[in-house]
């Protein structure tokens, strides 16, 4: 999985307004000199995040944001999808004709995987980010994390990610034949 620049900003801002434990407002200008951007980049983040009821807002002279809700009610899924939308599992159709079963099973796979993501991302909460202690998000995580010997997908993960690979080798095949 790979997080668009604005998730991340997104994520950042949020933890920073989490981890200042007062309900003083923060000026967007605050948020942009510490995530290094500039603050029109930031603007429709921050404006994402107050329409998902995530952060609160008050403008004009000193305004600015503060979390709606604490951290470790805030998923690091909502985060993302109040900024790109809704995380899906998404495959581009080929131009050719004739590959409509192998894009329609792959859809399927790509979608399985995605949904994965989104549940395992819905139990994530700002909280774990912050490196208080990692317990929460250790204890969300179904297999080891990377510093571990043995990775552990679960089935259905495993099972979708097997039939892409035997898709791409038919379609190799096919291309050779």
């Amino acid at each position: 999985m790979k997080l668009s620049r604005a998730s991340t900003y997104a994520l950042h801002a949020a933890v920073y307004l989490s981890v200042r434990q007062s309900d003083s407002l923060v000026g967007s200008q605050e948020i942009a000199r510490l995530l290094g951007i500039s603050e029109n980049q930031l603007a429709r983040v921050l404006k994402s995040l107050v329409s998902a009821r995530i952060l609160w807002s008050l403008r004009g002279p000193g305004g600015g944001y503060r979390p709606a809700r604490p951290a470790s009610r805030v998923s690091v899924l909502e985060v993302i999808e109040a900024v790109d939308g809704p995380l899906r599992g998404a495959v581009p159709p080929l131009a050719q004709a004739g590959h409509e079963g192998v894009e329609q099973r792959l859809e399927v796979s790509c979608q399985q995987v995605a949904e994965w993501t989104r549940n395992l991302l819905r139990q994530i909460y700002l909280s774990d980010l912050l490196g208080k202690r990692d317990t929460g998000l250790r204890a969300a995580l179904p297999f080891p994390r990377p510093a571990d010997e043995k990775h552990v997908l679960p089935p259905e993960v495993a099972e979708g990610l097997e039939q892409i690979r035997r898709l791409m080798a038919a379609r190799e095949a096919e291309d050779r034949g």
